[in-house]
């Protein structure tokens, strides 16, 4: 057990003992965003505090009753996709004989989508402005975090003994906070593009909340700030791809708004490339000319190959990794994983509220937090269980 183990084991039993769904949620939410913690190390595997805490709240749920069976026929197509992404990777692993090696992802998989299950099927009820809430303290915790890494990883502050032992102590060559003068923002995640992932869902989930505007401008203005100052191509493809659809289809808006957003976005775009243009240049028009890029290709070739050699069940979970979540299923498991991967997000996507209207409101912002995601993992992420991703989830299954 690392030190960090012994503060979370303390926290947990804090929260616990108060008994209070909603501190549970929000320290599932904190805890699930630490990618680059470890609190227990089992046979040289590190483990986080995110999938301990999935597994302590589906528990903590199930004992304290804060949970139901939910039948709604409406809500099907969400479990049967969810179940085909959570034993998917099974099946295909041990078609491959791969089951040993891969056992532990699995099931930290697994433990996600019971966690969602759980909340979903009818955790005790919270309310709107508590569901809100808890999510802009997440919001509001990173970006502080990112500006204490960011001050640290560029030897401004003295942080880093301290960020070592609770926050980076996984010191996994992945870690790029472990780096000398680094200067991207990357909060408590492993690297900019999996925090891009997190910052670009938390915009659009404050943007979409009219009626919040005149409270959360200068958030919505340091999560913008922020997303630049990841320095990630994924943010901006993820942010640019995201406002796009969210000014099409969005019902939020009025034509007049939407053309104020468009106008706002194309001043925006000038200033950037004006302001900004060896930024955009070096993680943009430049990238083709980097490292990043050709080991981006190479990945791409070994998952591809992967696909080629058994393309309806891929050739086992995380037996390669493609630079984005396609190439990736498509090699470890193939189109079957696509397939529920697709049937996953599109049944959540299609997800209505029919009676409040606050409510649709909300469900509509984390909507958008979760097509966010979406894009960056299409982007440039690979991994199905990536942290971002289901801390999102986990928000949009407390909503329905």
């Amino acid at each position: 057990m690392t030190i960090a183990g012994l503060i979370w084991i303390a926290i947990i039993i804090v929260v616990i003992l108060k008994n209070d769904i909603k501190d549970m949620l929000l320290l599932l939410l904190v805890c699930m965003t630490l990618q680059a913690c470890n609190v227990f190390i089992l046979y040289g595997q590190g483990i986080g505090p995110g999938v301990l805490t999935a597994l302590i709240f589906v528990i903590y749920a199930l004992f304290h009753a804060h949970f139901r069976i939910c039948l709604e026929k409406r809500k099907w197509p969400i479990f049967v996709s969810l179940f085909l992404v959570m034993i998917i990777p099974f099946i295909t692993s041990m078609l491959n004989e791969k089951l040993f090696s891969t056992w532990l992802v699995i099931l930290q998989l697994w433990v996600y989508g019971s966690c969602f299950l759980v909340i979903q099927c009818g955790v005790a009820k919270i309310s709107r402005i508590d569901l809100y809430n808890i999510v802009r303290k997440l919001i509001v915790f990173h970006c502080w975090m990112a500006v204490l890494q960011v001050l640290t990883t560029m030897e401004i502050l003295p942080l880093r003994p301290i960020f070592n032992i609770l926050i980076f102590n996984d010191k996994g060559q992945n870690v790029v906070f472990h780096w000398n003068s680094y200067n991207r923002m990357l909060s408590t995640f492993m690297e900019p593009s999996y925090y891009a992932v997190f910052l670009v869902a938390a915009f659009f989930f404050l943007l979409c909340l009219k009626e919040k505007w005149k409270d959360n401008y200068f958030l919505l203005s340091v999560v913008f700030i922020e997303i630049l100052l990841t320095r990630s191509s994924t943010a901006y493809g993820a942010f640019l791809i995201t406002a796009i659809i969210f000014v099409c289809f969005s019902k939020n808006l009025s034509l007049k708004q939407k053309i104020v957003f468009i106008g706002i976005g194309l001043v925006g775009l000038c200033v950037v490339y004006v302001g900004f243009y060896s930024l955009i240049d070096a993680v943009i028009f430049s990238k083709r000319d980097t490292a990043s890029y050709r080991q981006r290709v190479r990945f791409n070739s070994s998952a591809l190959n992967g696909f080629k050699a058994s393309p309806i069940y891929g050739i086992g979970y995380k037996q390669c990794r493609g630079s984005s979540i396609i190439p990736s299923l498509l090699g470890q498991t193939g189109i079957m994983g696509l397939f529920s991967y697709v049937a996953f997000n599109v049944s959540i996507m299609k997800t209505r509220v029919y009676k409040e209207t606050s409510n649709a409101i909300l469900l509509l912002a984390t909507k958008f937090a979760v097509l966010g995601a979406i894009v960056a993992q299409i982007i440039a992420c690979p991994d199905l269980d990536l942290c971002s991703y289901w801390c999102w989830l986990l928000i949009l299954s407390a909503v329905i």
